[in-house]
């Protein structure tokens, strides 16, 4: 599990844009790893919101899960990120960015 009480770092790291504070999407790699994405989520003390289903068997050959995972608290993302980019199991982890029109559509 991911301490949040250790000293905070400064991570160099680009813009991250906006996001949702103390979440992320996770993916976790496929093959016998896959197995252990219970462990990953426990590991790194994150609580699943939700499991992504990948539609007619996309990904078929990846055997991992695709996840919204809420952070512990005091954790950041940043934090997070780069501790979960040193692990095998996972294939990316990235915060959970707020996406939207940055002009309206007029039909």
């Amino acid at each position: 599990m991911i301490n949040p009480n250790r000293p905070k770092k400064n991570f160099p790291l680009p813009s991250l844009g906006t996001y949702e504070p103390g979440e992320m999407i996770l993916r976790t790699r496929g093959g016998g790893i896959s197995r252990q994405s219970n462990s990953v989520v426990e590991d790194f003390g994150v609580t699943v919101i939700d499991k992504f289903e990948m539609p007619n068997g996309l990904f078929k050959s990846d055997a991992g899960d695709f996840m919204h995972v809420k952070l512990s608290p005091g954790l950041s993302v940043e934090e997070a990120m780069a501790t979960m980019a040193k692990d095998e199991r996972v294939l990316f982890a990235v915060p959970n960015q707020h996406v939207g029109h940055r002009s309206p559509i007029f039909l």
